[in-house]
């Protein structure tokens, strides 16, 4: 399966699993900005979708009084302690993101935004995703082919 294919997939399956989630209130503002970027988003009613040629996939979604980003990368059981040690490698960096191997093995990518939209702060927020996962999708690529 080519990674263009298995990003769509993969997030497709991390959207579905989104059945009481909600887009942020503010999720148009979110969008422009993505937008601006080179995302191409999608307002679903559970959450926003944003695809990209060159990054991870993201969904935004509602929580806490804030945005939960997602991503993931699905991983084979195979490879589990190279994946446990990629991960650990990945979270031991990351300034925003957390990285974790959930129940069927797929590693997840996460990061809470605080409020609501501000173009400064989801600037800064949005470039330490970028910097936090940059090279990552390559990185799990590798383990599961």
């Amino acid at each position: 399966m080519t990674l263009p294919i298995l990003r769509s997939t993969l997030l497709g399956l991390l959207c579905i699993s989104a059945a009481l989630a909600e887009p942020p209130e503010d999720a148009k503002d979110f969008m422009k900005h993505l937008k601006k970027e080179g995302y191409t988003c999608e307002k679903g009613d559970a959450f926003v979708k944003a695809t990209h040629s060159s990054q991870l996939d993201l969904v935004l979604k509602a929580y806490k009084d804030g945005v939960l980003v997602q991503s993931f990368a699905a991983s084979n059981v195979k490879e589990r302690e190279d994946i446990i040690d990629t991960v650990n490698k990945l979270n031991a960096n990351a300034t925003t993101t957390k990285f974790y191997i959930d129940g069927d093995g797929d590693t997840m990518i996460e990061a809470w935004y605080p409020g609501r939209y501000k173009k400064d702060t989801f600037t800064i927020f949005l470039e330490a995703w970028q910097g936090d996962t940059k090279g990552q999708i390559t990185a799990i690529s590798l383990l599961i082919e």
